[in-house]
């Protein structure tokens, strides 16, 4: 009835925090009252809510979650990669994703890497919207939403972020 990580390390932190997240609305952590969360708050959140919706334990839900948010990931990554490649292309490029990461355990952080290569590219190259750029709106709600799942990928991506910006810049 667990998911892939069972009760161990990330995924029973995780557990945790979506059972805290089944009776509370903010984020806070799954132990301490008071604690701003460990985690990023969006998951674990979204798990938790489901959980009261359904009317099912937090940890009963996490294997389903896991498959569904595997699956996603694969379609949402087509789709922002096809703004920029072909079809063929986008495909290759997405269906490589699970064999690179395949963590089911650690699927929020599977979706932003999915996500955020494509978004950075339409967000920041300087690309019109006919090449595939991204109007503000969009690019910040995905922006948005990927520092809520893992901001891990955009703080070891800082470095090359400012340096695409500043070619971006000059460019235009």
């Amino acid at each position: 009835p667990f998911g892939y990580g069972q009760m161990l390390g990330d995924s029973g932190r995780l557990v945790a925090q979506a059972t805290k997240n089944m009776s509370t609305w903010s984020s806070a952590d799954a132990f301490v009252r008071g604690l701003p969360t460990e985690y990023p708050p969006l998951y674990p959140w979204i798990v938790g809510h489901v959980a009261n919706l359904v009317g099912r334990p937090a940890w009963m839900l996490f294997g389903e979650m896991q498959v569904f948010v595997m699956t996603v990931t694969i379609v949402v990554g087509y789709l922002l990669w096809r703004r920029l490649a072909s079809a063929p292309v986008a495909f290759a490029i997405v269906g490589i994703a699970p064999a690179v990461f395949s963590e089911p355990s650690k699927d929020y952080e599977f979706i932003a890497l999915v996500v955020f290569v494509p978004w950075i590219l339409a967000t920041f190259a300087g690309l019109t919207r006919e090449r595939g750029g991204m109007h503000w709106l969009p690019a910040g709600i995905i922006g948005g939403l990927l520092v809520l799942t893992y901001q891990g990928f955009l703080l070891y991506a800082a470095a090359g972020l400012l340096v695409l910006l500043v070619l971006t810049w000059r460019a235009s």
